[in-house]
């Protein structure tokens, strides 16, 4: 008989090459996805931190753009705004703008925005030479970053049409 086939099969040390080969394939492979993950839940944070300031500053800017009285005291800020009276507060944690009518003192309504744990927000009204300037300021301790909002108070009564009388 003659032997054509090798039936030798694989060795102990072939298998063990093999074995370490995989475990190194398959660490560098977790440690990519975990490095992966930890971007996207840092860069889904700093997206949510984006949008909670967009939000914010649009309402804000409405709220200035349309008031009659800004008023601006410790951690609270005051918007008259037609018959409608708008208060900003903030904690730290979250910041509450609330509107009550005085029509109809019963009749509320109440957006709270999310921040970051130990943000900080500031309210000030600055004289200006035109018109009075609000600015709303927001300090982020996660990401290091101070966010400023400027608004010019009444800026909607001051824009006239070109050809029309103020």
């Amino acid at each position: 008989m003659s032997r054509l086939r090798n039936d030798r099969g694989t060795s102990l040390i072939e298998t063990s090459v093999v074995l370490v080969l995989m475990s190194v394939v398959l660490t560098s492979v977790a440690v990519t996805l975990r490095t992966t993950w930890l971007a996207e839940a840092k860069l889904r944070q700093s997206l949510e931190r984006d949008m909670r300031f967009h939000q914010i500053s649009t309402v804000f800017r409405d709220d200035l753009h349309a008031a009659s009285k800004v008023e601006a005291a410790d951690n609270t800020l005051r918007v008259v705004r037609g018959s409608d009276e708008v208060q900003y507060t903030s904690d730290g944690e979250r910041m509450e703008r609330r509107v009550t009518s005085a029509t109809n003192p019963n009749a509320w309504h109440a957006d709270t925005f999310l921040l970051a744990p130990g943000t900080t927000v500031t309210y000030q009204v600055l004289p200006e030479d035109s018109l009075p300037l609000a600015m709303l300021v927001i300090r982020d301790r996660q990401d290091q970053l101070v966010r400023r909002i400027q608004v010019h108070i009444g800026r909607e009564k001051q824009i006239t049409t070109p050809g029309a009388s103020p």
